[in-house]
C-alpha cells in the first residue's frame, strides 16, 4: 500500500475513476468492500483505543513540529488553536479532513500519514478523490494552500473552515 501511496499523481485526477469524491469512514465503507481486513493489517479494532493513540501520537507529532506553539500550527494548517486543545484532550473528534489538514500542513511523511488515518478509521484510500489529492500533497510537499486550492478544484469542496490570509 505504502508503494502505492508514493506513485500518486496530481496528472491523473481527472483521469481516475474514483468511488467517491470526499467522504467520512463508516461501517458500511469496511462491509462495502472498497476497504477490505488486510488494508486495515494491524491496527487494533477497539475503536476507543484508536481514538487514544491518534491523540496521542497527534499530540507528539504538534510539539516535535511545531514546539508546542498553537499560533504557529494554526498559522501552517489552518485548523483553530481551541478545536487542537480539544483534539488533544478528547473533547472533539478528529473528522478525516481535520486529520488531512494536519497531516499536509505540518509536513508529515506518508508512512506516517497513513498509520494516522489507520487510527483515525482506515488507511488512505486512493478510491476516493480527496484521499487521493492529500497522498499527492504529502508526495509533493505541498503548502497548505495548494492543498487547500487542489480538493476545490479537484472535488468542488471548500475545506478550509476559516479565512486564509490575502495571498496577493
Amino acid at each position: 500500500m505504502t508503494e502505492a501511496l508514493k506513485s500518486v499523481s496530481k496528472a491523473d485526477i481527472m483521469s481516475i475513476p474514483f468511488d467517491d469524491i470526499i467522504d467520512e469512514p463508516t461501517e458500511s465503507t469496511l462491509i462495502s468492500g472498497r476497504i477490505n481486513p488486510a488494508q486495515v493489517g494491524g491496527i487494533p479494532s477497539d475503536d476507543s483505543t484508536n481514538k487514544i493513540t491518534l491523540r496521542r501520537k497527534l499530540s507528539n507529532l504538534f510539539f516535535d513540529t511545531t514546539g508546542g506553539n498553537f499560533e504557529r500550527l494554526e498559522m501552517e494548517t489552518y485548523i483553530k488553536q481551541d478545536t487542537a486543545r480539544k483534539w488533544f484532550n478528547g473533547k472533539n473528534r478528529i473528522s478525516r479532513k481535520g486529520l488531512a489538514k494536519f497531516i499536509v500542513g505540518l509536513k508529515i511523511d506518508i508512512d506516517t500519514a497513513n498509520e494516522l488515518f489507520c487510527l483515525q478509521g482506515h488507511p488512505i484510500n486512493l478510491q476516493n478523490r480527496f484521499e487521493y489529492i492529500i497522498a499527492c500533497a504529502i508526495k509533493n510537499g505541498d503548502s497548505i494552500d495548494d492543498f487547500y486550492d487542489d480538493v476545490l478544484k479537484y472535488c468542488n469542496v471548500d475545506i478550509v473552515g476559516v479565512e486564509r490570509p490575502d495571498l496577493e
